[in-house]
């Protein structure tokens, strides 16, 4: 049977101890960031220590170790105070740092005095008592300013059991003058001073429930409020984004998303990317697989087609997760159409004469070069016909720039429609045109000839009459034209010998020139 003596109490003390240790730790691992876990830890080392302390006193050390325990356990439920002030979101006030140490003080002293210089076993229990009985009250008026729907049952009881805790402590204060200096525990009033202590150690177990209630609780409300806002922000934000799982089943998509692929909700909802063609198409589907495989986030950018079938590019940032121990995937999609388009245009803008879209001086002479590279790989000849207008400047000075540019768009058509698709129509600026005619066969001679005929095929297509707005005009040119075969030679020398025999045909008024 149970006695109801110091080292049953000491026992319990140091039990019921780690249970709170125990309950506390847990709390911290789970939210680190509450302050008021910092109170909990300092009200379970003093009520530990305060335990130790029931635990080892002897009557040889009582002198000392009764005030000095009494004073541990008095600090301790101080922190518990402040602590429980703290988690319900009670406001700080400055002095209330000084409470532990003011109620460990103003138990100690008197415990002090009551045992060693005045010894009396009456004040000290009344003194004791009437202390709880105020940390009790002082428990539940604090819980009852915390507002839990989820816990109201749970804080209601745990209000109720606090007050018939206060209760049994002023019932052994007035029970205390009865008590005899060695108090025999078999007798009534000996048990109703004995069982307030035993309930007050066995009441942490209970407290210690009631801080791992409160904080799951404000944790789930934290988790439903930070989801939600996650969500708030999802849905609203401009950046594309949708959740898939591992298996490849779309799980959520925001509003930007269903506009990027102009596609139902509904139906992104039900995709599944590892069945997908277009995601291995265009090499979405292997950066997902590696993003899972690696657990490592990745990005890549891939060209897609719309449910309207509008091209469009993006960049897709991939960052795997975790939820509930399932592997997910946030991609995060960020339209590039518009600035590819601005890229295209800016390439057509470096690489194009603005007024016919025809390539311009700085690509004719990249081309120039993969042709030389080419026809020394493979052997066969490439030619450049120089095209320079025939009095250009009089159609400008008598009708006006309008007129030569409507000139010079057509004739930019017709030599396009003129040549093969395999070779190069540019203009280099102002009246002059370069065609350059590739693989033209191995023969010297052939491919010559073969340049010949081209050039009078485009003679002919100059030579005729143009309707320029309200006037007609009847154009000709003058053309040189240039073989090569190798990169012996630059592309700028190849250029300028074009040139020159475009000038020979040009005084001697003739057919082509060849160089």
């Amino acid at each position: 049977m149970l006695a109801l003596d110091i080292p049953t109490l000491a026992v319990i003390g140091v039990v019921t101890h780690f249970a709170f240790a125990a309950c506390a730790f847990g709390a911290w691992r789970q939210i680190p960031e509450e302050p008021s876990l910092r109170d909990w830890g300092l009200a379970v080392l003093f009520l530990g220590l305060g335990a130790i302390e029931l635990a080892m006193r002897t009557p040889a050390t009582s002198p000392w170790s009764i005030p000095l325990g009494n004073g541990l356990f008095a600090a301790g439920y101080a922190w518990i105070l402040l602590a429980l002030r703290r988690l319900i979101g009670r406001p700080r006030r400055p002095l209330e740092s000084w409470l532990p140490a003011l109620a460990a003080a103003l138990i100690a002293a008197p415990c002090w005095w009551y045992t060693n210089v005045d010894p009396s076993l009456t004040i000290r229990l009344v003194l004791v008592s009437l202390l709880m009985a105020i940390w009790y009250v002082s428990f539940a008026w604090t819980i009852s300013r915390h507002h839990d729907h989820q816990l109201s049952g749970w804080l209601r009881l745990t209000i109720v059991l606090q007050l018939i805790g206060a209760i049994m402590f002023l019932i052994r204060a007035w029970s205390a003058p009865s008590a005899n200096v060695s108090p025999d525990y078999a007798h009534t009033s000996s048990l109703a001073i004995a069982a307030p202590g035993f309930y007050a150690l066995l009441f942490n177990i209970w407290m210690s429930l009631t801080i791992i209630l409160v904080i799951t609780s404000r944790m789930h409300d934290r988790v439903v409020e930070t989801l939600g806002f996650n969500r708030e922000i999802l849905a609203n934000s401009p950046l594309a984004t949708a959740v898939y799982r591992a298996d490849g089943q779309c799980v959520l998509v925001n509003d930007a998303y269903c506009q990027l692929l102009e596609t139902p909700r509904e139906t992104l909802l039900q995709q599944n990317f590892r069945h997908l063609h277009r995601w291995r198409e265009s090499g979405l589907f292997a950066a997902c697989n590696q993003a899972l495989t690696h657990r490592e986030s990745s990005r890549c950018e891939v060209h897609s087609v719309t449910a309207s079938g509008h091209d469009i590019w993006i960049d897709c940032r991939i960052h795997p997760s975790s939820i509930r121990g399932v592997h997910h995937l946030l991609l995060q999609f960020n339209d590039l159409t518009e600035r590819k388009r601005l890229e295209d245009q800016l390439r057509q803008m470096a690489f194009h004469d603005p007024l016919t879209m025809l390539p311009n001086r700085r690509l004719l002479m990249d081309r120039i070069q993969q042709a030389q590279r080419n026809s020394e790989r493979n052997g066969n000849h490439a030619a450049l016909l120089f095209i320079d207008l025939d009095k250009f400047k009089q159609l400008n000075d008598r009708h006006g720039h309008g007129a030569g540019d409507r000139l010079l768009i057509a004739l930019a058509e017709s030599l396009s429609q003129t040549v093969r698709k395999s070779d190069t129509v540019a203009r280099l600026g102002g009246d002059e045109f370069v065609v350059m005619l590739e693989d033209l066969g191995q023969d010297a001679a052939e491919a010559l000839a073969v340049a010949r005929d081209m050039a009078r095929v485009i003679h002919q297509t100059i030579h005729r009459d143009y309707r320029l707005g309200e006037i007609e005009y009847r154009a000709s040119a003058s053309i040189g034209i240039r073989l090569f075969d190798s990169q012996s030679e630059s592309a700028e020398k190849l250029l300028q010998d074009a040139d020159s025999a475009m000038y020979q045909a040009k005084l001697n008024m003739s057919a082509p020139q060849v160089f």
